[in-house]
């Protein structure tokens, strides 16, 4: 397969969790679905996913700015939230999501020069 199908694959998948977070975060079910502080897991499952996922799509470029980009986007669904019944947007949640990402770059970049195969 072709690096330019790989990339389309990997933005869709990227694009398909933003949407189903997004929406899955708009439903009912969601409210209190994961007590705190075990929310936090998801949230970093989350950030640290994303990560991964634009790392690939980067081909490990811009890393740093992977940080960034989760970052906005859990700020994002945080503000999100607070428009939503039931919903209250969480600092910790962001910072859960944006230090998981952090962690996933540094272990990213420690492989990539380890093992030179990422």
């Amino acid at each position: 397969m072709d690096n330019n199908k790989i990339r389309k694959i990997e933005v869709v998948l990227l694009v398909f969790v933003l949407l189903v977070l997004y929406w899955f975060s708009e439903q009912s079910i969601a409210v209190g679905l994961i007590s705190s502080p075990y929310d936090k897991i998801a949230h970093a499952t989350f950030g640290g996913g994303v990560a991964f996922i634009l790392w690939l799509i980067f081909k490990g470029g811009f890393s740093w700015a992977n940080i960034g980009i989760v970052a906005l986007l859990s700020g994002l669904e945080e503000w999100h939230q607070s428009f939503l019944p039931g919903r209250v947007p969480d600092f910790y949640d962001f910072l859960a999501a944006t230090v998981a990402a952090f962690l996933c770059v540094i272990w990213l970049r420690f492989m990539r020069k380890k093992t030179s195969a990422l």
